[in-house]
Protein backbone atom coordinates (compact mmCIF):
# COMPACT_ATOMS: atom_id res chain seq x y z
CA UNK A 1 0.00 0.00 0.00
CA UNK A 2 1.19 3.52 -0.72
CA UNK A 3 0.41 5.31 2.50
CA UNK A 4 3.02 4.51 5.12
CA UNK A 5 2.66 3.12 8.63
CA UNK A 6 0.18 0.51 9.81
CA UNK A 7 -1.70 3.09 11.89
CA UNK A 8 -2.09 5.41 8.92
CA UNK A 9 -3.18 2.47 6.78
CA UNK A 10 -5.86 1.65 9.32
CA UNK A 11 -7.32 5.19 9.31
CA UNK A 12 -6.21 6.21 5.86
CA UNK A 13 -6.74 9.67 4.56
CA UNK A 14 -5.63 10.55 1.07
CA UNK A 15 -3.61 13.44 2.49
CA UNK A 16 -1.08 10.92 3.83
CA UNK A 17 -0.35 9.73 0.30
CA UNK A 18 2.39 11.04 -1.90
CA UNK A 19 0.88 13.28 -4.56
CA UNK A 20 1.70 10.93 -7.44
CA UNK A 21 0.00 8.02 -5.67
CA UNK A 22 -3.05 9.89 -4.37
CA UNK A 23 -5.55 8.47 -6.88
CA UNK A 24 -4.23 4.94 -6.40
CA UNK A 25 -4.48 5.36 -2.65
CA UNK A 26 -8.02 6.78 -2.81
CA UNK A 27 -9.10 3.85 -4.97
CA UNK A 28 -7.48 1.43 -2.52
CA UNK A 29 -9.27 3.08 0.40
CA UNK A 30 -12.63 2.70 -1.36
CA UNK A 31 -11.94 -0.92 -2.23
CA UNK A 32 -10.93 -1.80 1.34
CA UNK A 33 -13.60 0.15 3.21
CA UNK A 34 -16.43 -0.87 0.92
CA UNK A 35 -15.07 -4.41 0.34
CA UNK A 36 -15.45 -3.97 -3.41
CA UNK A 37 -12.84 -6.62 -4.09
CA UNK A 38 -15.45 -9.35 -3.60
CA UNK A 39 -16.79 -10.99 -6.76
CA UNK A 40 -20.36 -10.82 -5.43
CA UNK A 41 -20.33 -7.07 -4.60
CA UNK A 42 -21.77 -4.49 -6.96
CA UNK A 43 -22.54 -0.79 -6.80
CA UNK A 44 -25.77 0.93 -7.78
CA UNK A 45 -26.52 4.63 -8.04
CA UNK A 46 -29.92 5.34 -6.49
CA UNK A 47 -32.40 7.40 -8.46
CA UNK A 48 -35.42 8.79 -6.65
CA UNK A 49 -36.62 9.44 -3.12
CA UNK A 50 -38.47 6.25 -2.18
CA UNK A 51 -35.95 5.33 0.55
CA UNK A 52 -35.09 8.69 2.14
CA UNK A 53 -36.52 7.69 5.53
CA UNK A 54 -34.01 4.82 5.53
CA UNK A 55 -31.21 7.31 4.85
CA UNK A 56 -30.83 6.50 1.15
CA UNK A 57 -31.19 9.58 -1.04
CA UNK A 58 -31.27 10.39 -4.74
CA UNK A 59 -27.81 9.94 -6.32
CA UNK A 60 -26.42 7.94 -3.39
CA UNK A 61 -24.30 4.95 -4.29
CA UNK A 62 -25.06 1.68 -2.52
CA UNK A 63 -22.92 -1.45 -2.29
CA UNK A 64 -24.98 -4.57 -2.93
CA UNK A 65 -24.02 -8.14 -2.05
CA UNK A 66 -25.46 -10.84 -4.25
CA UNK A 67 -24.30 -13.66 -1.98
CA UNK A 68 -26.11 -12.50 1.18
CA UNK A 69 -29.39 -14.25 1.94
CA UNK A 70 -32.07 -11.55 2.31
CA UNK A 71 -34.06 -11.60 5.54
CA UNK A 72 -36.83 -9.45 6.96
CA UNK A 73 -35.58 -5.94 7.64
CA UNK A 74 -32.86 -5.94 4.99
CA UNK A 75 -32.80 -3.22 2.37
CA UNK A 76 -32.60 -4.94 -0.98
CA UNK A 77 -32.32 -4.32 -4.68
CA UNK A 78 -35.12 -6.18 -6.49
CA UNK A 79 -36.31 -6.48 -10.04
CA UNK A 80 -39.93 -5.29 -10.25
CA UNK A 81 -41.72 -4.93 -13.58
CA UNK A 82 -38.42 -5.26 -15.44
CA UNK A 83 -36.57 -2.54 -13.50
CA UNK A 84 -34.39 -2.35 -10.41
CA UNK A 85 -35.88 -0.90 -7.22
CA UNK A 86 -34.46 -0.34 -3.76
CA UNK A 87 -36.87 -1.37 -1.00
CA UNK A 88 -36.99 -2.80 2.51
CA UNK A 89 -38.02 -6.42 2.97
CA UNK A 90 -40.89 -6.49 5.50
CA UNK A 91 -43.41 -8.97 6.85
CA UNK A 92 -47.03 -7.83 7.12
CA UNK A 93 -49.75 -10.25 8.23
CA UNK A 94 -47.47 -13.17 7.40
CA UNK A 95 -46.63 -11.98 3.87
CA UNK A 96 -43.19 -10.80 2.75
CA UNK A 97 -43.40 -7.43 1.02
CA UNK A 98 -41.05 -4.87 -0.48
CA UNK A 99 -41.79 -1.47 1.06
CA UNK A 100 -40.53 2.01 0.28
CA UNK A 101 -39.36 4.27 3.10
CA UNK A 102 -40.67 7.77 2.39
CA UNK A 103 -43.48 9.07 4.60
CA UNK A 104 -44.05 12.04 2.27
CA UNK A 105 -45.11 9.88 -0.69
CA UNK A 106 -47.37 6.87 -1.13
CA UNK A 107 -45.83 3.72 -2.57
CA UNK A 108 -47.78 0.49 -2.78
CA UNK A 109 -45.98 -2.43 -1.12
CA UNK A 110 -44.90 -5.11 -3.59
CA UNK A 111 -45.43 -8.78 -2.69
CA UNK A 112 -42.13 -10.68 -2.89
CA UNK A 113 -43.77 -13.63 -4.60
CA UNK A 114 -42.62 -13.68 -8.22
CA UNK A 115 -40.06 -10.88 -7.68
CA UNK A 116 -36.33 -11.46 -8.01
CA UNK A 117 -34.37 -10.17 -5.02
CA UNK A 118 -31.17 -9.21 -6.82
CA UNK A 119 -29.06 -8.47 -3.73
CA UNK A 120 -28.82 -7.03 -0.23
CA UNK A 121 -27.67 -3.45 0.32
CA UNK A 122 -24.65 -3.51 2.63
CA UNK A 123 -23.59 0.12 2.76
CA UNK A 124 -23.99 3.44 1.03
CA UNK A 125 -21.92 6.42 -0.02
CA UNK A 126 -23.08 10.00 -0.49
CA UNK A 127 -21.30 12.82 -2.28
CA UNK A 128 -21.88 15.84 -0.04
CA UNK A 129 -20.70 18.29 -2.70
CA UNK A 130 -23.98 17.99 -4.61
Amino acid sequence: MCCGSDERRRWQVSGYCRHDHRRLCEDRIAIELLRLDRAASFVFRISGSSMIDAGIHDNDVVVVDRDTRPVEGHIVIAIVDGGFVCRQLCRRRGDLLLEARNAQQIYEPTPVEGVEIWGVVRTGVRDYRR
